[in-house]
């Protein structure tokens, strides 16, 4: 027997009821006339003489605790729906659970307000009459409506009911406004979508004696596999509370290893409130339903969720998002709830919704109490977002779509109406800025008063533009851009290159070499074009190859040494900004191989760079331009915004003063430490274990390396881990080669 809704589409309810092998159909004649079947039906209205008229007892059949209660379809990602297979003793699990948490009584009236095609509607129904209550069915003109459902609520006296996130405002305004009164209702499940603790506090400070209860779970783990009864009310999203009896939840990292408390993990679910699995679906239910790495009873299988979580210090767990629901925006993962907390945050705000649109441009949906502007609303937004999280447009609409389920229909929000004005610059850096924004932004058309981040920009993005207006003789600064977000404005606050000259000393021509440069070509070198040094950087972030090459050229252009060429050991700056276009390679081997080919050192920049997949970084570089401080420099400005770094020292200023340093003696009282140290050996390093393998010669080395770290015992100073490990291998060295180290 399968129940269906009168919202599914006939060739829907068509597929489900072949995919599923049903073998008889009860219905009703209106919707009978809509499905494309030949299965045997029941049409109550046809025949209710001949149901009347049947034996008022059960069917004589025995039903087992694991024996299936019911299939609910839920969407496929083959754009087939499945079909999940819930249990009997799953059910009864988790409405024992609730009876614990918030005991009715026999005679109590209870709402059904969901979809019979929603799992939550299974919670509702059996709630109800599996304890002998009353069963009041929720008419479908009126489910949409938060006004006639809440007023039924206080007519017909319910004492437990469901409510979707969208009512919720609506509950809370009836009670402040003492609207309707409800005396009897005590039991108030929530969940679906993520809630504002805030706005349910708002309901408990009127009704002390409602238990709330945020629910959490995927129709493959039973309705709710987590609860949370509600007590605080804090501006965060409301927990999900902790596993439902005789459940268990882990939060796992990509190992299937678990995480620590604080860091997201993906949700996975055990114990009998797990699903016996999918309709006629084996492939599906083994990428699905995993072994447990905790258990080694076949029969203890893990629901895979595709949801994030993480637990906070009380061991309540907090939901995150869905997996694939991340947004990544130019190299960032978002999390669109947290733009949704922000938003909801603000007193005009109602409820929030955020997407991306087809320019991967995040867009916020808000409904609102009052009348509120976009613009207020970003400004709220600024003080708490990070500056790629905020959104592209701010749209204010009277109410949102909802699906069937009543959640906000994603899909059906509209996209954002953009009024494009005629793109006529005033000037030659307007219109150069105009090119610039409409490249890099991915829009054909820019007007000189829209806004740079209404177009889809941020931080990211801004040094991207910083980069092709430099490279076109404009001066700019990301921070310019966010303090002037249009064309007309930055035009005016920026100024072209051959104007800053006029105010900088930029050196340019022959310049003296320092000591190590001194020394490097002293050595009379067969090969000076191949003294590289090479760092490999693993990014906290994917970030788009482009957007990086873009921040490098930029460091690049700030400092001297890397205008710096070689000519028959005379050290020369050219006049013109260097640049690198940064190059993709499949490993570390082939991008180390390629990158540490000989320089020409008669040429600008003596530097390279590669990426290998989207979070390893490699730099190449000679040794006459740069070192291992110069590096550390280097990647502290990558990790910078523009704004935020100092001004730097040229690169001829500081030779000059080091020459100085040098003639006036300031390093003269080193000089005796440095004699009295004994001759470099050419000692050779022995083996641990000569007829052994190589690897298992590493694995030695790593136990000594261990051990020397332990007795330098660090605690006792102020040490970086990088000295105690160069300290570490230098004993070990002096030991095995019984020299002095």
């Amino acid at each position: 027997e399968k129940k269906s809704s009168t919202e599914e589409p006939s060739e829907r309810l068509t597929s489900m009821l072949h995919d599923t092998a049903t073998k008889l159909v009860i219905t009703r004649h209106e919707l009978d006339v809509r499905l494309n079947t030949r299965l045997p039906r029941v049409v109550l209205d046809r025949e209710e003489s001949a149901i009347g008229s049947a034996p008022n007892v059960p069917p004589p059949r025995q039903i087992a605790p694991e024996d299936r209660f019911y299939l609910i379809s839920t969407s496929g990602s083959t754009g087939q729906p499945k079909a999940v297979c819930g249990r009997h003793m799953s059910v009864i699990n988790l409405l024992t659970d609730f009876e614990h948490r918030s005991k009715l009584a026999d005679g109590a009236s209870c709402t059904w307000w969901t979809s019979a095609t929603f799992d939550v509607s299974i919670y509702e129904i059996w709630s109800a009459l599996l304890y002998g209550r009353t069963l009041h069915i929720v008419p479908h003109e009126v489910r949409p409506n938060p006004e006639q459902v809440i007023g039924l609520l206080a007519s017909e006296g319910i004492h437990s009911t469901y409510l979707p996130a969208f009512m919720l405002p609506d509950l809370a305004d009836a009670l402040e406004n003492e609207q309707h009164s409800f005396e009897k209702l005590r039991r108030l499940l929530v969940g679906v979508e993520p809630i504002q603790e805030a706005l349910l506090g708002r309901i408990l400070c009127h009704m002390p004696d409602l238990k709330i209860i945020n629910g959490y779970g995927p129709a493959e783990a039973t309705i709710c596999c987590t609860l949370h009864d509600v007590i605080a009310t804090s501006d965060r999203i409301t927990p999900i509370g902790r596993p439902v009896q005789n459940l268990a939840v882990y939060l796992l990292d990509p190992h299937r290893q678990p995480v620590p408390v604080g860091a997201p993990g993906e949700m996975y679910v055990g114990g009998i409130g797990l699903a016996e699995g999918y309709w006629n679906r084996p492939e599906l239910n083994r990428a699905r339903f995993v072994a447990n790495p905790f258990s080694d009873q076949p029969e203890n299988d893990l629901y895979r969720t595709g949801d994030r979580a993480r637990y906070l210090p009380n061991g309540d767990l907090q939901f995150l998002g869905r997996i694939d629901q991340q947004l990544k925006i130019r190299g960032h993962r978002i999390e669109p709830g947290e733009i949704i907390v922000a938003l909801e945050n603000h007193p005009s705000v109602r409820q929030a919704a955020v997407r991306t649109c087809q320019s991967n441009r995040i867009i916020a949906y808000v409904t609102t109490l009052e009348i509120v502007e976009p613009e207020t609303l970003r400004e709220h937004l600024e003080v708490r977002l990070p500056r790629y999280m905020l959104p592209s447009q701010l749209v204010i609409l009277d109410s949102f779509p909802l699906n069937s389920n009543g959640k906000v229909d994603l899909d059906a929000l509209p996209e954002p109406e953009r009024q494009v004005t005629e793109s006529i610059a005033s000037s030659e850096i307007e219109q150069a800025l105009i090119k610039i924004w409409s490249e890099v932004l991915g829009v054909s058309q820019v007007g000189p008063t829209e806004n740079f981040f209404d177009l889809g920009g941020d931080s990211i993005v801004s040094i991207r533009v910083v980069a092709q207006a430099n490279r076109v003789g404009i001066r700019l600064t990301p921070n310019q851009i966010f303090k002037h977000q249009t064309i007309v404005a930055l035009a005016q606050a920026a100024t072209s290159i051959s104007e800053s000259k006029t105010t900088e000393s930029r050196m340019v021509g022959p310049l003296p070499l320092n000591a190590i440069q001194h020394w490097f070509f002293a050595q009379e070198f067969d090969h000076p074009e191949v003294f590289n040094h090479q760092l490999v950087l693993t990014l906290r972030r994917p970030i788009e190859t482009a957007v990086l090459g873009d921040r490098l050229n930029l460091i690049l252009a700030r400092h001297e040494a890397f205008r710096l060429t070689f000519h028959d050991k005379e050290q020369i700056l050219v006049d013109e900004v260097p640049t690198i276009t940064i190059t993709e390679f499949p490993d570390v081997a082939t991008a180390s191989k390629v990158l540490n080919e000989p320089f020409q050192l008669n040429k600008a920049p003596l530097i390279r760079a590669a990426v290998v997949g989207p979070e390893t970084l490699i730099l190449v570089a000679h040794h006459l331009i740069i070192d291992g401080v110069s590096w550390a420099v280097l990647v502290d400005e990558l990790n910078q915004n523009e704004e935020a770094i100092g001004e730097t020292v040229s690169f001829g200023t500081w030779t000059a003063a080091l020459d100085q340093a040098a003639q006036r003696g300031d390093f003269r009282h080193e000089a005796a430490f440095w004699k009295a140290q004994p001759p470099v050996s050419d000692a050779v390093l022995p083996l641990d274990f000569p007829k052994v393998s190589l690897e298992e010669n590493r694995e030695a080395t790593r136990q000594t390396v261990q051990s020397e770290i332990a007795l330098a015992n660090p605690s006792n100073g102020h040490a970086s881990a990088q000295e105690i490990l160069l300290t570490a291998v230098a004993s070990a060295i002096a030991e095995w080669t019984q020299t002095v180290s």
